[in-house]
């Protein structure tokens, strides 16, 4: 009985086998994949959709002048030490730009979620818009396991990023790669305090962020949005009531720039210094 059995068991695998290869053999190809890995031969591949070409190099600039599209806001005051002369300040900023030396092939679930999401960890194969900011004492990313920096390539038209009005021409309506990273950070920055009123002082502290490129017509930064506190809702301090201005750019100025104006509460310097 059981040598009876043997010729039954071998039917089945027979069986399985011929399955498994006919779904094989019969399963549709993934076109994309296979078009990303022919133009990356040579490159470097982030993703099955994207690739970076032989001779990318992350330390050009992908066009003179370069726009970065640029969302800024200052979530929260976090210390203001009139000893140390500094403010320091949670912000969230959100950067986009245009990269089309980078090989995007999107899928059909990545065309309906609009391009593909990376780690962290890519952004240092790609050219990046480097940040300069004014009287910078300290600076941290936030970060649990790795610095929370959201990374994700895209496919736009010139029109979608620059807002050119309904503009006809062909160039404004071609699709381009669009790189947007945005991440959530901490800085300190040294302030000129004034104590001539003191304890009925005012001070103001200059913020200004731009580009670290050694002229303003290489990369530029557009600010879009700006804006203070509409997270937290934070608009005081035990010390200071707070308030931020944002300038406008001016004499071809490229970046970020605001004034933090700085009044102080006398019930706690009274509480603390008398009572």
């Amino acid at each position: 009985m059981a040598h009876s059995k043997l010729p039954i068991i071998f039917l089945l695998h027979v069986v399985i086998l011929v399955h498994k290869t006919f779904q094989q053999e019969n399963k549709s190809p993934d076109f994309t994949k296979d078009l990303v890995n022919v133009k990356c031969k040579n490159g470097k591949s982030l993703s099955s959709s994207i690739c970076l070409p032989e001779g990318y190099n992350l330390g050009e600039v992908p066009a003179i002048p370069s726009i970065i599209h640029t969302i800024f806001e200052i979530n929260n005051i976090r210390e203001i030490d009139d000893k140390k002369m500094t403010v320091t300040f949670e912000f969230y900023q959100q950067l986009t730009w245009i990269d089309d030396r980078i090989i995007l092939t999107l899928s059909d679930e990545e065309v309906q979620l609009g391009g593909v999401p990376l780690t962290s960890n890519q952004l240092h194969h790609i050219w990046t818009p480097g940040l300069w900011i004014q009287s910078l004492f300290d600076f941290k990313l936030r970060s649990v396991f790795e610095p929370s920096i959201g990374l994700f390539i895209h496919e736009k038209t010139r029109c979608e990023l620059t807002g050119c009005n309904n503009s006809n021409s062909a160039k404004d309506n071609e699709n381009v790669t669009a790189v947007t990273f945005n991440f959530e950070a901490r800085a300190t920055v040294f302030c000129n305090f004034n104590y001539f009123r003191y304890p009925m002082d005012t001070q103001t502290c200059d913020f200004i962020m731009s580009s670290a490129y050694p002229f303003p017509d290489i990369v530029i930064f557009k600010l879009e949005e700006s804006q203070f506190g509409t997270t937290f809702n934070n608009s005081n301090t035990d010390d200071f009531i707070l308030d931020i201005t944002f300038n406008d750019i001016v004499n071809g100025f490229s970046g970020i720039s605001c004034v933090l104006r700085l009044e102080r509460c006398l019930l706690p310097y009274i509480m603390k210094y008398y009572l």
